[in-house]
């Protein structure tokens, strides 16, 4: 599963950004700690990164991500092998 997170730019309120980054580093934790981290990445022009996931499903990938909902932009997708998308393609050719 692909997994971009990104700090919502809404924070702008000092006030709010020390207890956004502890929720965010508790959420990162979970993620890096779980095993479940195939690569990953940090944006060096943004506020963010992405993960390469082996989850079962996205509710296993909900559990990672539930708690950071509100203050940051999760984007997810469904990732399949090249050998994978070699065999879809040679069934739709088939017929």
């Amino acid at each position: 599963m692909f997994l971009r997170l990104e700090a919502r730019e809404a924070l702008i309120d000092p006030d709010q950004v020390a207890p956004a980054r502890v929720r965010f580093g508790e959420a990162m934790g979970k993620i890096v700690g779980s095993g479940k981290v195939e690569a990953s990445g940090v944006f060096a022009d943004a506020r963010g990164g992405i993960f390469i996931l082996d989850v079962a499903d996205e509710m296993e990938l909900s559990g990672y991500v539930f708690g950071i909902l509100d203050i940051a932009t999760v984007e997810t997708h469904p990732l399949i092998t090249g050998e994978q998308l070699q065999v879809f393609f040679a069934a739709e050719a088939a017929g």
